[in-house]
């Protein structure tokens, strides 16, 4: 559920109260549970009993999965690099014997699963690719051909070596890990309890500049590493 409080008109917020109350009020409106359905209910909802949006201050709500919106899911490439992170991750977590071989080869470092609320998670699962990609290979190719299993070994050299040896699959880790962690450092700048509206501001300007200086030249970066 959604609180909306109006600064400007009390009389307005005590309206959206008692239409919030009717249990009928946005259930019958909301047709997918998608964030961008949810939020065009509301915004409508807000319209009809006369409630600027900009006249709102606050927002509280749960079922993260469906508010957050996933621009990943949007790219059918974003969503293939990302499944690769879950494979990957899956291949080695579903084995105790596959952990082992992940750690003998990456003492100081683990494959991380995706997280559907949480998007710092993906830098997570990004990370030890973008560092670690060679070794992870190794420890893939180790699983491949200690394995009894067909399915298991299969998987392991696909992920090897039409993954990891994949130089569209590498320069995407670097692309994404770069993208991510500026996105992700921005974030949580947003979502501190003490948040400073400056710094907030600065934050978003700066990342905004980054995007647009690394749409000239990350790709070009990214090859060169």
């Amino acid at each position: 559920m959604a609180r909306f409080k109006n600064q400007a008109n009390e009389t307005n917020y005590n309206r959206l109260v008692a239409h919030c109350e009717k249990p009928t009020t946005f259930g019958q409106q909301i047709h997918s549970s998608t964030g961008e359905n949810i939020s065009s209910t509301i915004l409508s909802e807000l319209d009809k009993i006369g409630i600027n949006i900009k006249d709102c201050r606050g927002q509280s709500y749960d079922n993260g999965t469906n508010m957050k919106g996933d621009m990943a899911k949007c790219n059918s490439k974003a969503m293939t690099f990302f499944g690769t992170m879950n494979r990957i991750y899956s291949l080695f977590a579903a084995s105790p014997i596959r952990w082992f071989i992940l750690k003998k080869h990456v003492p100081n470092c683990s494959v991380k699963r995706l997280s559907e609320t949480r998007w710092e998670s993906r830098v997570d699962s990004v990370k030890p690719i973008r560092y670690h990609a060679a070794l992870i290979r190794d420890a893939l190719i180790e699983v491949a051909e200690s394995t009894t299993k067909p399915t298991i070994k299969n998987e392991a050299e696909s992920l090897a070596i039409n993954e990891l040896e994949n130089l569209e699959f590498i320069v995407s880790v670097i692309i994404w890990y770069d993208l991510l962690l500026s996105v992700n450092s921005v974030s949580k700048i947003l979502q501190l309890r003490d948040m400073n509206l400056d710094v907030a501001i600065n934050g978003l300007k700066d990342l905004l500049q980054f995007l647009k200086n690394y749409r000239d030249i990350g790709f070009n970066s990214a090859i060169k590493q």
